[in-house]
């Protein structure tokens, strides 16, 4: 009976090692992430989908003002 209760201590205790461990190691992690850069990135992101955009309006207002101007001829 007593070797049962060594055996689960012991593995009880590893676990509990082991877990502390990975949340130490999830506590730097997230410490040493810099999230300006991220939000950055986002922004960038952003930015460069806005001047898609941008170009295809202008693109597209090109084409509508030419169409126009070919129907005020007709």
């Amino acid at each position: 009976m007593k070797k049962g209760k060594i055996t689960m201590t012991i593995t009880i205790g590893i676990a509990c090692f082991a877990l502390v461990m990975v949340m130490t190691m999830q506590f730097k992690i997230v410490n040493e992430t810099d999230i300006t850069s991220i939000e950055n990135m986002r922004e960038t992101e952003l930015r460069t989908e806005l001047a898609n955009w941008k170009q295809k309006y202008e693109e597209t207002n090109a084409q509508y003002e030419e169409i126009r101007s070919k129907n005020s001829r007709i």
